[in-house]
């Protein structure tokens, strides 16, 4: 059976859905076995790719999108299953059809470090970090009518953004900017890593009086993709804020934002704070003069 046309979705850009049918080739329905069970199978056919990945088999002029449903449900609520995953590739599309629209030289200056890994109409990978190893991919969800943003831990790059995971959410919810979240990915990845390696489990002795109760080490709070809290033993508090740039900046938490003078029920200031940041200023100075004379 064949499709003749496919509707824009509500909430879809217009031109990005007509950009997209632009590329439609085929959309055909049949009945097929899987697992000895029929099925219907949507086979949805378009012309390329609107971007160029390192995956090789996302080469070609010929790109198959394959789509299941169960044969005993009713057929309204088959051709609605079906309006709803043509609803997630339309809304995915629309975000990748924006960042194209952008000039090449702006995208390849933002996007320093950063690339499309895989899109295949479905999903769309971003790869960022070193190596760009690290990755994040994006769907559509038609439940909620919102996309979502997973991260997920694999070797050899690690899953530093599982703290700000619903920030991340809402933030391109919020500016549906495919480059704006890329940037935001590679400015958090180094200091979410670097964060990523303190020690979460629960230890004994940290109290001098309960010395034989275990107590949380570290603690960690976002805020927002670019505010973090560190909580220490319960006691302490830091709030780094991410700058970008390679830049952070550290605040004793256990102060009001308002009110400098005045401190939070909950934590005791740090001692010595400023004058650490200090010495790891110039520790990191003169290891970067010494890194410099060792290369010349």
């Amino acid at each position: 059976m064949r499709i003749v046309s496919l509707p824009t979705p509500p909430g879809a850009c217009a031109v990005a859905a007509d950009a997209l049918r632009a590329r439609l080739l085929a959309a055909t329905l049949r009945l097929t076995t899987k697992n000895q069970a029929r099925v219907w199978t949507a086979e949805i056919v378009f012309h390329g790719s609107p971007v160029r990945t390192p995956n090789p088999k996302e080469q070609g002029e010929r790109r198959c999108v394959y789509l299941q449903y169960e044969l005993g449900t009713e057929a309204a609520r088959t051709a609605d299953a079906l309006l709803q995953d043509w609803s997630a590739i339309v809304h995915l599309h629309e975000l990748l059809h924006g960042f194209m629209q952008r000039p090449r030289q702006e995208r390849e200056t933002l996007w320093a470090g950063i690339c499309i890994r895989s899109y295949t109409y479905r999903t769309l990978v971003i790869g960022f970090g070193a190596g760009q190893r690290a990755t994040a991919v994006i769907q559509w969800s038609a439940t909620t009518q919102r996309y979502r943003v997973a991260t997920p831990a694999h070797q050899p790059a690690n899953n530093a953004h599982h703290v700000i995971h619903h920030h991340l959410d809402h933030y391109l919810n919020w500016h549906k900017d495919l480059m704006s979240l890329g940037v935001v990915l590679r400015e958090t990845y180094a200091p979410l890593l670097a964060l990523g390696r303190l020690p979460t489990l629960p230890q004994l002795g940290l109290h001098h009086v309960r010395t034989q109760m275990p107590t949380p080490t570290f603690t960690l709070l976002a805020h927002s993709w670019r505010k973090i809290r560190i909580i220490y033993a319960g006691a302490y508090s830091l709030e780094v804020c991410i700058r970008g740039g390679g830049v952070v900046s550290v605040r004793d938490g256990s102060y009001s934002k308002f009110d400098r003078s005045s401190v939070v029920d909950e934590f005791a200031p740090a001692q010595g704070l400023k004058v650490r940041v200090h010495l790891s200023k110039i520790n990191n100075a003169h290891a970067d003069l010494h890194m410099r004379i060792i290369k010349s």
